[in-house]
């Protein structure tokens, strides 16, 4: 964790102070006198600062486990090096690019929230048709759910996650991120669910995504019951 509050120090401060120069050599070239605030210097770097603390946010939303990699202990040193260095060079090109990067960053977070909005509605109402289809004779009980043998708990995990969020539309990279599962075991647990009618894939201008069916978050809703 310090080491992930260092970099962005860092990296913030250095972007911020770069950014700072520019202004003030902006300044000196400009025909027209152009206003800087009283600390440029100081205002600069907090901004910088500010785009730099949001990358680990940035990586979470593109499925990156960088900063997970690096808060693991455990994790080989090579590779938690090599992670390291990734994570310092996204701060700072977050900091060289501030205002246009949290810009950026907010309105893919607005975007993304909308979307998750619109296919949560669609999911539902897709449920509730199914549920209304369904014959009272043949529902089945939550008790029946918990004790099922079809369902190991790993699967029961990698279907909470895809029914109850943050996101329901997830990468099979942020999946194995958020499950600590490698992609090989989590591939099979997915393939598996699929079979069963309570996951499906989808594809996106981002690539293959994962969503669960509407059988898949009633029986998930079920079981956390």
């Amino acid at each position: 964790m310090c080491e992930i509050i260092f970099w962005i120090l860092i990296c913030g401060i250095a972007g911020g102070a770069r950014n700072a120069l520019l202004d003030q050599r902006a300044a000196l070239e400009s025909d027209k006198k152009t206003s800087l605030p009283q600390y440029p210097w100081l205002y600069r770097s907090l901004e910088g600062v500010l785009a730099a603390a949001t990358v680990p946010l940035f990586l979470s939303l593109i499925g990156n486990s960088i900063v997970r990699t690096i808060l693991d202990p455990t994790a080989q040193s090579p590779d938690r090096l090599e992670d390291i260095l990734k994570f310092a060079g996204f701060c700072l090109i977050a900091s060289l690019s501030s205002r246009i990067w949290l810009d950026g960053l907010s309105q893919r977070v607005f975007d993304l929230q909308k979307k998750l909005d619109e296919n949560t509605k669609e999911l539902k109402k897709v449920a509730e048709t199914a549920d209304a289809a369904v014959e009272p004779d043949k529902t089945v009980t939550a008790a029946e759910t918990l004790t099922a043998p079809s369902l190991s708990i790993d699967e029961k995990s990698v279907l909470a996650m895809l029914s109850t969020g943050p996101f329901l539309i997830r990468s099979i990279e942020g999946l194995a991120g958020n499950l600590s599962m490698t992609l090989e075991t989590l591939k099979t647990i997915l393939d598996s669910l699929v079979q069963k009618g309570l996951v499906r894939h989808i594809m996106t201008r981002q690539g293959m995504r994962w969503v669960a069916t509407p059988e898949g978050i009633e029986q998930a809703n079920r079981v956390t019951k």
